[in-house]
């Protein structure tokens, strides 16, 4: 196998990932400087905001609040004192932060659906019960009321769909306002012992100026604020209570397809089970994604399928042990394969399906008191069948599209020192007959040393396909670099083999390179007499395929971003391609490339602060290319109306024009059609957010694309990559639109327990041929069969303690 870095490499990479792994000396968790104590209670308190109980008097309060941002200083504001005093009996912990504001009526209190910030002020808690830098519990509640909660690990990375089970209430008063949290021990997970310490931080938003404050000092030159804790000590005599929690569901649908309809009736249920104090089994037994929100669908010109984002509830709560690497795209669950049917001369498709379905799914993860994380996922989907009829004999025939297919992730992950870890993830996709496997493993490890200031990063990943032909890839990177305080830099350098494959259980573009990168940061710490904050990223990176050797890319970019003293955002990106490159999948076939020009592009953004009602984002970006008259532009607008802290109004306005851009058209007798176009392309969305109460919400979404191409030209594509003029004219004109429309409200009558009501409208058409009225396309679309489906679904959260609890005492 050619390529810049020789396989013999390989073993070299894995002894350094060895070597910093386990021998360079990483900084500990700053000490922390503040405790507080929990004082246990024998009679509950009331979640109301009030704090009129007597037993709050006897907590003592964490105070002397440091400023977080925009200055980093370890300093009060005294017009903005915060006091919090911690209590707990033996259902949970009790939290009462009292937040002090000498300008109450200029308290921000948005109303905002559950875990959307929305523009309101804040208060949080970050809790570790292990005191270990590894993992935090986050809690957050707005001066309106709302909930958000995340947990939040050593990657600096926040798995913001956890949803816990936990009450909260707010008021506000004429020395500021107050939030009363209650935090049940079922919610969290925290070791058994007589004796605890946890870690503890508090931190609050006042967002009128964008100030944040914390309860322990947070140095932000150093990259993971879970080194920065203060100690909840006094909690005793506590035991995990038991975890299991059962959501049973129903849910009902109505739908309706070109004249057509049809009802559909689900039940099912979700469980959450607490196997130990440390793990946690999900499962969720005849699954329903009926209600998940519809992709963002475009038309792809390019040779890569377009990624959708994960919106099934079940796959986007707790993936952060199974997110290492970037192994795994679970959209791959249920997506069905690209096989198409042979048909014969009389033969029709009548049922083509889209989509596996799901049968279950479970996945147990957790950590050890020794930081030791282990991840276990299994998802199973049924056959998917294409039914094809002939229409000489009425026969009806059915091939198979996907296969019966089981997909399962394991992860174990070490964390030592405090800030360090040593992963290794395996993927694997099995599936039933005759269809192809996939296993794929890697080894990362992440390190930390000299008091944070330096950090090295390692890659090691396989892929091994069992297919017609079986084949082996490996991926292998590494990167150092200087992070801590005001100036960063790093280099990295990536080698991927032909290969490398993840796509059966995850997502990668490229494969069959070399790539170098070199990067500088600048991030400002402390506000000056512009800017509240300002960032500035250089980076150079060049990519060469392995076989060829020829450059795929080769740019420099300049990225800047800042937030002036009035809460403004403004940001510039430019940069460009100097030196000629080469598209290895551009053209579709392999071994072959084509040629790329050289380019430069701008792009600039604005955006009003939040603080405003009405605001207008504007984010134009142009590119042009040294070929004469290939260029292109894009610009999105972005107006926003809060009308009042319940309706916000907003759309985004996105307009895309690309000028003689030059790209795959087809195959003529064995040469590869390359075509010179013209592709206009508009997204428009409509939202319109109601929110009645923390617990109540109304939505409406309408979103259309529509995307119109043009060919200009035609030219063979020549084995060095160049462009030759031809007399072949391919029709390869379209158009295509999408539009989808969604109306729901959501009901929470009770913790965990949902009422939710969604109308959907979408249609799509496909037309062969160029059409640049927006308006004609529009009354084409509208002419197309359409679909609307009405769908009512009620889940319940039933957890055990609550229930033997109501019957003990009947």
């Amino acid at each position: 196998m050619k390529s810049f870095i020789p396989i013999k490499y390989l073993f070299l990479l894995i002894a350094f990932m060895l070597l910093t792994s386990f021998y360079l000396k990483s900084q500990d968790a700053i000490s922390a400087k503040k405790s507080i104590s929990a004082y246990k209670i024998t009679s509950p308190i009331k979640i109301d905001g009030k704090a009129d109980e007597v037993n709050w008097q006897s907590a003592e309060p964490a105070k002397d609040f440091s400023q977080y941002y925009p200055d980093n200083l370890p300093i009060e504001d005294q017009n903005l004192k915060t006091e919090v005093r911690v209590l707990y009996d033996d259902s949970g912990l009790y939290i009462l932060a009292r937040m002090y504001d000498k300008n109450p009526d200029s308290i921000f209190a948005q109303m905002t659906s559950r875990d959307n910030e929305g523009v309101a002020d804040n208060f949080t808690v970050r809790l570790n019960p292990y005191n270990d830098a590894q993992q935090e519990f986050v809690f957050r509640v707005s001066a309106s009321g709302v909930q958000f909660d995340e947990l939040y690990t050593i990657d600096n990375e926040s798995d913001e769909s956890w949803d816990a089970i936990w009450s909260s209430a707010v008021s506000k008063d004429s020395k500021g306002w107050i939030a009363e949290i209650k935090i049940p021990f079922s919610a969290i997970r925290f070791p058994k012992s007589s004796s605890n310490i946890w870690s503890i931080n508090f931190m609050r938003k006042v967002q009128r100026s964008r100030k944040v404050f914390s309860w322990v000092f947070i140095d932000r030159s150093i990259s993971n604020t879970m080194l920065f804790t203060g100690s909840l000590t006094g909690i005793e005599n506590i035991s995990p209570p038991t975890r299991l929690f059962l959501i049973p569901y129903t849910s009902a649908y109505y739908n309706r397809f070109d004249g057509k309809s049809g009802t559909d009736f689900k039940a099912g249920a979700d469980i959450k089970w607490g196997i130990s104090d440390n793990f946690t089994l999900d499962a969720i037994l005849i699954p329903d994604f009926g209600q998940t929100a519809f992709d963002d669908v475009e038309f792809v010109l390019g040779p890569f399928e377009q990624e959708f984002e994960e919106r099934r509830p079940f796959f986007t709560e707790g993936i952060d042990l199974f997110s290492k690497g970037d192994l795994v795209y679970t959209r791959r669950i249920g997506q069905i394969s690209d096989y198409f049917p042979e048909l014969g001369q009389n033969d029709s498709i009548i049922e083509f399906p889209g989509q596996a379905n799901l049968i279950n799914a479970l996945k147990i993860s957790g950590r050890t008191s020794k930081g030791l994380g282990i991840g276990i996922a299994n998802a199973v989907t049924e056959k998917a069948e294409v039914k094809i009829k002939n229409l000489s004999t009425n026969k009806i025939r059915s091939e198979i599209q996907s296969p019966f297919s089981n997909y399962n992730i394991m992860v174990i992950d070490q964390r030592y020192g405090k800030n360090n870890s040593f992963t290794f993830i395996n993927t694997n996709t099995f599936r039933k007959g005759n269809f192809r496997d996939a296993n794929v493993s890697a080894l990362l490890s992440d390190t930390y040393f000299s008091d944070n200031k330096y950090n090295i990063k390692n890659e090691v990943k396989f892929s091994y396909l069992n297919d017609i032909k079986s084949n082996n890839g490996i991926w292998l990177s590494t990167s150092v670099g200087e992070i801590k305080g005001k100036h960063g830099y790093s280099a990295a350098i990536r080698y991927v083999s032909k290969d490398y494959n993840i796509n059966d259980l995850g997502f990668n573009y490229y494969r069959n390179y070399s790539d170098y990168q070199l990067n500088y940061n600048y991030k400002l710490l402390n506000s000056t007499k512009i800017f509240n904050s300002l960032n500035i990223n250089i980076n150079m990176n060049s990519r060469f395929n392995n076989e060829t050797k020829k450059p795929e890319f080769a740019g420099v970019f300049v990225n800047i971003n800042s937030q002036n003293k009035k809460n403004n955002y403004f940001g510039f990106n430019f940069g460009g391609n100097p030196f000629t490159t080469y598209d290895h999948y551009e053209p579709r076939q392999a071994g072959r490339y084509m040629k790329n020009f050289r380019d430069i592009f701008f792009w600039f953004g604005i955006s009003p602060n939040y603080n405003k009602k009405f605001i207008v984002e504007f984010f134009p970006d142009i590119y042009f290319k040294e070929v004469r008259g290939m260029w292109g532009y894009e610009l999105n607008i972005e107006p926003r109306y809060r009308i009042n802290d319940k309706l916000v109004l907003s759309a985004s306005i996105e307009f895309e024009k690309n000028y003689k851009d030059y790209g795959f058209a087809g195959l003529e007798n064995s040469e590869i059609v390359i075509g010179e176009r013209n592709q206009i392309s508009t997204e428009n969305e409509l939202k319109v957010e109601y929110n009645y109460s923390p617990k109540s919400a109304s939505h409406l979404v309408f979103r259309h694309y529509w995307t119109t191409v043009e060919y200009l030209d035609f030219f063979t594509l020549e084995g060095n990559g160049d462009y030759k003029d031809t007399d072949l004219a391919l029709d390869e004109n379209f158009s295509y639109n999408n539009w989808n429309i969604d109306l729901s409200w959501n009901y929470w009558f009770a913790p965990g327990s949902q009422l939710t009501f969604l109308y959907r409208h979408s249609i799509d058409s496909f037309e062969g041929k160029y059409n640049s009225n927006l308006y004609r396309n529009i009354d084409n679309l509208l002419s197309q069969p359409q679909s609307h489906t009405v769908s009512l679904r009620l889940s319940y959260f039933l957890d055990y303690n609550t229930v033997k609890k109501g019957y003990k005492g009947v």
